[in-house]
C-alpha cells in the first residue's frame, strides 16, 4: 500500500508540474520592456565579429541572445576562449542596467545615463568583487548603434581606481 501511495504521489506531482510548465493561465506573463534603448539592444540578437584595433581584421566574436521572456539580453563575448565574458542588459525600475561578468573576476554593474537609443552611455553604479576608487574593473560602457549590422562599443577600464584609455570594438553582424 505504501508503495502504491508513493507512486500515486509522484504521479500527482508530475501532473501538477506539467500543468505549471504548460502555462497555467492564472499566472499572467509580464510583457517585455518597451524602453527604446532596451528594444534597440534586443535587435542586436545574433552573431557578431569585432575589429578591435581598426586594421580591418576580425579579432573576436560575440553573440547576443534575448532571454528570460524578453526581459534580459545576454551577450557572450569571445565564446569558447580563455577570455569569454558575459554581459547582461536589463531594465531595473525604469533604468537600463548592464552587468559585465569579467575575466578580471568581478561583475561591475552600470546604469545608462542617456536616453538615446542610438548612443547609450553607461556609468558605474555598483558591482560584485569591485573596489571602486582603487581596483581594476570596467567602469563604463558606451554603445553606439550605427545600423542593423554595425555598432561600436567602448569599455572604460579602471586600473588602481584611475581611468585608462577605453577598450574599443567595432562590431559587424555575421552574415
Amino acid at each position: 500500500m505504501k508503495k502504491v501511495m508513493g507512486v500515486l504521489g509522484v504521479c500527482g506531482m508530475a501532473v501538477v508540474a506539467g500543468l505549471v510548465f504548460a502555462g497555467d493561465q492564472s499566472c499572467p506573463t509580464p510583457t517585455a520592456p518597451t524602453d527604446a534603448r532596451f528594444v534597440a539592444i534586443t535587435k542586436l540578437a545574433g552573431d557578431w565579429e569585432a575589429d578591435m584595433d581598426g586594421d580591418g581584421k576580425m579579432d573576436g566574436t560575440s553573440n547576443f541572445r534575448v532571454t528570460s521572456g524578453g526581459h534580459a539580453v545576454l551577450e557572450t563575448m569571445f565564446p569558447g576562449t580563455d577570455h569569454e565574458m558575459l554581459t547582461i542588459y536589463c531594465m531595473d525600475h525604469g533604468k537600463l542596467r548592464v552587468t559585465h561578468y569579467c575575466t578580471l573576476g568581478n561583475a561591475p554593474s552600470m546604469v545608462a545615463s542617456t536616453s538615446d537609443a542610438k548612443r547609450m552611455v553607461f556609468d558605474y553604479d555598483s558591482g560584485a568583487n569591485v573596489t571602486a576608487g582603487s581596483g581594476n574593473y570596467m567602469g563604463g560602457l558606451t554603445l553606439e548603434i550605427k545600423d542593423a549590422d554595425h555598432y561600436d562599443a567602448a569599455w572604460t577600464h579602471y586600473e588602481a581606481g584611475k581611468k585608462v584609455d577605453p577598450v574599443k570594438f567595432s562590431w559587424t553582424r555575421k552574415k
